[in-house]
């Protein structure tokens, strides 16, 4: 059933560090801090970390400590939690770290800790999301007075997700022009993902496999472009035209015909 919103400027507030921005798919740590309202939270009472059914993001696991994902959770008066990870929210919000006062209770003011990805005990973290996103939520629900009765934080955390490094390139030609007919390439970077990046600062070498007026021997793109659209290209000889790009690394790819 849905969420209530009963009493939601009582149920605590949330702080999660760093702020990022992050790399999509990358490794890190993510510290969320909890504090309690006035309502407290009672024994077998919890709070509820939700993100997107959808999302890739790694699995938090709570066992290994050297491997990826593993959380921790602390209460700062010392009462006993029990976690576990799985699908037990309402959609869109499924994936679910659900932390509970198993062994104590909260007072208005106590904290709990929660480190997605703990790297203290030498794991890597947890793997961010692979599609870049630039606004991607992170949801906290609270009950408060343990009746599993979730309350969302009025101030849940929210990330960005950016493109990394390039990886491959993406370029695309039309598939039918008649001899002499003017026609464009698009180019675009790619991370390992796949996401469109902006992070590529250098020159391309491009090359046709016939003769293509129009087209120079290389273009440069800087922080920031997503790609480049070169207009008013043609080929005066019938048959399949390919173009070649290759960046500074000595790496090539070839478009569609």
């Amino acid at each position: 059933m849905p969420h209530s919103k009963y009493l939601a400027d009582a149920v605590g507030s949330v702080e999660l560090t760093p702020e990022g921005p992050f790399v999509a798919g990358s490794f890190t740590s993510l510290v969320l801090t909890y504090t309690a309202g006035p309502l407290g939270i009672d024994d077998t009472g919890g709070i509820k970390i939700s993100y997107r059914t959808t999302s890739d993001m790694g699995k938090p696991q709570f066992k290994e400590p050297a491997l990826a994902g593993y959380t921790t959770a602390e209460a700062s008066n010392g009462a006993g939690l029990e976690c576990l990870f799985d699908r037990i929210n309402i959609r869109p919000w499924t994936h679910t770290i659900y932390v509970r006062a198993m062994k104590g209770f909260l007072r208005p003011g106590d904290r709990i800790v929660v480190r997605i990805g703990d790297t203290r005990f030498s794991g890597p973290g947890i793997r961010m999301q692979t599609n870049a996103e630039r606004d991607f939520p992170i949801k906290v629900f609270v009950d408060p007075i343990a009746a599993y009765e979730f309350v969302e934080v009025p101030n849940s955390p929210r990330i960005t997700l950016l493109p990394g490094a390039p990886a491959k390139w993406f370029g695309r030609l039309p598939t039918l022009r008649r001899p002499s007919e003017a026609f464009a390439f698009g180019i675009m970077p790619l991370d390992r993902w796949g996401n469109a990046t902006d992070q590529y600062d250098g020159v391309l070498q491009l090359s046709g496999s016939r003769r293509i007026a129009g087209l120079p021997a290389d273009i440069r793109l800087s922080k920031g472009q997503f790609g480049a659209r070169i207009e008013g290209l043609s080929c005066a000889e019938a048959g399949d035209v390919r173009i070649t790009v290759r960046d500074a690394n000595g790496a090539s790819w070839v478009s569609n015909p």
